[in-house]
């Protein structure tokens, strides 16, 4: 039996102790984004890398995770226009904003019954 939940911390004591491997996920860290940030375009046959700047911009979205750049490729599949920098960034920031934030970055955590 494997389980995610972004509510780990809602889980009591002895339901943790029924799990053998608890592994948590931290969100990504400003340089994990841009390399992403990067790969994605360049998946995306953007071209070039972008330039150093977007990673001060990519700095600036909280809790941003690698399933937001999912999301973002496969909306823009939907719309059958090419990925740009702008319009990438644009799906992340747009992602970050429908997360519900309490002032602290939360993780995905994943455990497993083994």
């Amino acid at each position: 039996f494997i389980a995610s939940t972004n509510l780990r911390d809602n889980l009591d004591a002895a339901s943790m102790r029924r799990f053998d491997l608890k592994i948590h996920f931290a969100a990504l860290k400003p340089a994990q984004r841009y390399r992403l940030f990067a790969q994605v375009l360049k998946e995306q046959a953007h071209g070039s890398a972008p330039s150093p700047l977007w990673q001060e911009r990519l700095s600036g979205l909280r809790d941003l995770a690698p399933g937001d750049f999912a999301v973002a490729v496969r909306q823009q599949r939907l719309r059958a226009t090419p990925m740009t920098p702008e319009s990438l960034f644009e799906a992340l920031k747009a992602e970050c904003a429908q997360k519900k934030t309490t002032g602290s970055t939360h993780g995905i955590g994943f455990t497993a019954k083994l």
